[in-house]
């Protein structure tokens, strides 16, 4: 039988699970004079998005490490997660599930530990594993990217601007096979 002690609690990941999709509807609380100003200023937007990924890396993890490195690994991770924004599904979801896989395998060993376990074996594997699954992550990630990047080329011809592709918002057409 499965032990469900010392877990999460349902009703915390339940709440805090709502909490994400609610934050997602507040920006329509601001006022219209700010909310055109960052759809005009892409540039606020990615600020804005920094901002959010470094209060996450802070409130989340336990840092120990020197500002300057949370700075660093928040810009590189903010480049990745616009790189994947710029993949088409068949490569985002993948990279979604190895993520959860390398995440999974992270836990799994900080559980061992925790609980005193003999993790050594369990570890190397686990290092083994997740180097591999990052090295396909950022493949994936690059190559998703390269190949929608030459798809709008390809579409947009002499209008296309990598400016626009990487910092512009586009607004997505649901009934699009694209």
């Amino acid at each position: 039988m499965l032990n469900f002690s010392g877990t999460f609690d349902t009703t915390n990941a339940l709440a805090g699970m709502f909490l994400w999709l609610i934050f997602g509807f507040l920006s329509t609380l601001i006022n219209c004079d700010l909310q055109r100003f960052l759809q005009s200023n892409p540039y606020w937007i990615h600020f804005f998005g920094i901002i959010a990924f470094f209060f996450l890396f802070t409130l989340v993890d336990n840092n120990t490490s020197n500002i300057a490195i949370i700075w660093v690994k928040t810009i590189l991770v903010y480049f990745l997660f616009i790189l994947m924004t710029k993949s088409r599904w068949y490569f985002a979801i993948p990279v979604l599930i190895l993520l959860v896989i390398t995440q999974s395998l992270k836990k799994q060993l900080e559980i061992k530990i925790r609980n005193n376990e003999n993790v050594k074996e369990f570890q190397n594997k686990q290092i083994i594993i997740t180097n591999i699954l990052q090295i396909v992550i950022f493949a994936l990630i690059f190559i998703g990217t390269s190949q929608y990047l030459s798809k709008q080329y390809t579409e947009k011809g002499k209008d296309f601007s990598l400016f626009k592709f990487f910092f512009i918002v586009n607004k997505c057409r649901i009934n699009s096979s694209n």
